[in-house]
C-alpha cells in the first residue's frame, strides 16, 4: 500500500445541524454491515467523584429504554442475525453492531433508541454494579493487568491516566442512578457522537436513515471537565507488588506523548523493533536465551498523554538480569538506531496491520470513527504516510530523547517471599550503565508474529523515588 493510496476511498462524511457526525463507507462486495457509535467520553472525561462511570454507563446501554425492556436490545439484534458489543477507553466509549444488510435499518433504530433513551433503571443499575465490581476484582487480581495500571500510577502524579480505569469497589458500590444519569445527560450529546456505517449499504440511504433517527435529537454543549495537567519531571521511580502468584511480572516504562506529536511515529517503530515478532530485539535477547517466558513493548497514545512500556514474565530471581538486558537494548537503540533491514521489517509488519484493520466491516467503521474523533478521516492516510516515512535516525533520536535513564520507572509484581524488591538506585544503574548488546549471530527464527503497534516523552529535576 503506497502512502498515496487512500485506505477508505469511498468514505463520506456529513454533520447534522445538532452536531452529530455521520460517516458512511459503502462496500457492496461484503455480505455484512456494521454500525459503530463512537461517543467522545471516556475515562479521561471523569471527575474523581465519577471514576469508572463511563464503563458503568457502557453496561447500562444494554439494559433497556422506556420502550424496550431488559434484554430486548440484545435479543432484537440477535433476531436480525447480528451481534453487538461495546468497549470503553481513555478517550471514548464505543458501541457496535454487525449484521446482514437487510437488517440495517432495524438495527440502527435499536441503537438510536439505546443511545438516546437509556432508562438507567435504579434496580438494574444496582445489579449491574455487582457485575462490574466482580470484573474490577478479577482485573485487580490479574498480575499483568495490575502491574501495567500501577505503572501509570507511578509515572503520573496528577493526570487521570494514573487512576484505576474501571474504578474500585468502594466508589463503584456508591454510584446512584442520579450519578449515572447525570454523566449520561451531560456527556452523551450529539456534538460528541460519531455514527459510522460500513459495508453493504447504499450511501444516500444510509445517510438518510441516520438523519431520520438522530436528526431530531436536541443538541447543546456537552460538559467539559478536563484532567489536571501533568508537569514533566526527571526522576527514577519504582514500586514492588506482591501476591499469590508463581511467576514475576515486570513492566518498565516512561511517560509518553499525546497523539499527533511529531515524534510519536518514531517511537511507534521503536516499540516494534523491540517487540514485533521473532526477529525483535526482546525476543532474541530475552525470550530466546530463556531469561523470560514472554516479553513485549508498546507505545500507547491516547489523546492527552502516553506511555511507552516494556514488559516481561519471568522467574523472580532473573529480574535484575532482565533489567540489565532491557537497559542495554534501549541504550543500543538510542545509540545506533535500528538497521535499515530491521526498519524495513517492522514497516512491513505495520503495513500489514493497517490492512488488517480495514478488512472487516466493523474494523473499517471503528477506524473511521476513531480517526474522525482525532481530527478527520484523512488522518488514516496521513498517519500511515508519516509512519512509513520515519527514518532509522529518527527512531534513534526519539529513543535518546524520551527513553532516558533519568526518567525510567518500573513495577514488579512478585510472588510472596520470593525475589528482591526493586530499588531506584538499582533501576537507574541498569539503564545508566548497561552494556549495549551486539546483534546475536544466530539465525532469526521463521514465522514472525506481529503484535499491534500503537502510538507515545521529557523531564524536570533528578531524583529517586520509592512509591
Amino acid at each position: 500500500m503506497p502512502p498515496a493510496e487512500r485506505r477508505v476511498p469511498s468514505a463520506e462524511r456529513r454533520v447534522l445541524p445538532n452536531g452529530l457526525t455521520i460517516l458512511v463507507d459503502p462496500d457492496p462486495s461484503t455480505p455484512a454491515v456494521s454500525v459503530v457509535i463512537h461517543v467522545r467520553a471516556g475515562f479521561f472525561d471523569e471527575p474523581d467523584r465519577w471514576q469508572g462511570i463511563s464503563h458503568v454507563l457502557e453496561h447500562m446501554f444494554f439494559k433497556g429504554t422506556p420502550t424496550r425492556g431488559v434484554g430486548q436490545i440484545a435479543s432484537e439484534t440477535k433476531a436480525l442475525g447480528g451481534y453487538l458489543n461495546a468497549y470503553t477507553s481513555y478517550d471514548a466509549t464505543c458501541y457496535y453492531v454487525v449484521l446482514p444488510p437487510d437488517g440495517f435499518r432495524q438495527a440502527l433504530e435499536i441503537q438510536a433508541d439505546a443511545l438516546r433513551n437509556a432508562a438507567i433503571d435504579a434496580g438494574e443499575l444496582k445489579r449491574e454494579l455487582q457485575v462490574i465490581i466482580e470484573e474490577a476484582k478479577r482485573k485487580f487480581d490479574t498480575a499483568a493487568a495490575r502491574a501495567h495500571e500501577v505503572l501509570h500510577e507511578v509515572l503520573f502524579d496528577h493526570h487521570r491516566i494514573r487512576r484505576w480505569r474501571i474504578g474500585l469497589e468502594d466508589m463503584l458500590a456508591g454510584f446512584t442512578r442520579d450519578d449515572v444519569a447525570g454523566y449520561y445527560r451531560s456527556r452523551y450529546l450529539p456534538e460528541r457522537v460519531i455514527v459510522a456505517v460500513a459495508g453493504a449499504v447504499e450511501t444516500e440511504a444510509a445517510f438518510q436513515a441516520v438523519e431520520e433517527l438522530f436528526g431530531d435529537w436536541p443538541g447543546g454543549p456537552a460538559a467539559v471537565d478536563p484532567s489536571p495537567d501533568e508537569p514533566w519531571r526527571r526522576e527514577v521511580r519504582v514500586r514492588t507488588l506482591r501476591g499469590d502468584v508463581k511467576q514475576a511480572d515486570l513492566v518498565v516504562g516512561w511517560r509518553g506523548l499525546p497523539y499527533g506529536h511529531a515524534d510519536a511515529p518514531a517511537l511507534d517503530l521503536a516499540s516494534a523493533v523491540l517487540s514485533s515478532g521473532r526477529g525483535s530485539w526482546l525476543y532474541r535477547h530475552l525470550r530466546q536465551p530463556g531469561i523470560v517466558t514472554s516479553s513485549g513493548a508498546y507505545h500507547y497514545t491516547p489523546t492527552e498523554v502516553g506511555v511507552f512500556s516494556i514488559s516481561a514474565d519471568l522467574e523472580p530471581a532473573r529480574i535484575e538480569e532482565a533489567l540489565g538486558v532491557i537497559g542495554g537494548l534501549v541504550a543500543r537503540l538510542g545509540a545506533t538506531g535500528p538497521s535499515d533491514e530491521e526498519l524495513a521489517r517492522v514497516k512491513t509488519l505495520a503495513s500489514a496491520q493497517w490492512a488488517r484493520r480495514l478488512e472487516s466491516v466493523d474494523g473499517r467503521a471503528t477506524t473511521l470513527a476513531a480517526a474522525e474523533a482525532l481530527g478527520g478521516i484523512a488522518l488514516i492516510d496521513e498517519d500511515y504516510a508519516r509512519l512509513m516515512a520515519v527514518t532509522a535516525d529518527e527512531v534513534r533520536d526519539a529513543v535518546r530523547r524520551y527513553l532516558t535513564p533519568e526518567s525510567v520507572a518500573a513495577v514488579a509484581y512478585l510472588p510472596n517471599g520470593l525475589g528482591a524488591d526493586l530499588t531506584g538506585d538499582g533501576l537507574r544503574a541498569s539503564f545508566a550503565t548497561a552494556p549495549r548488546p551486539a546483534d546475536p549471530s544466530s539465525r532469526t527464527p521463521a514465522l514472525p508474529t506481529s503484535p499491534p503497534i500503537r502510538a507515545a516523552g521529557v523531564t524536570k529535576t533528578a531524583g529517586v523515588a520509592h512509591l
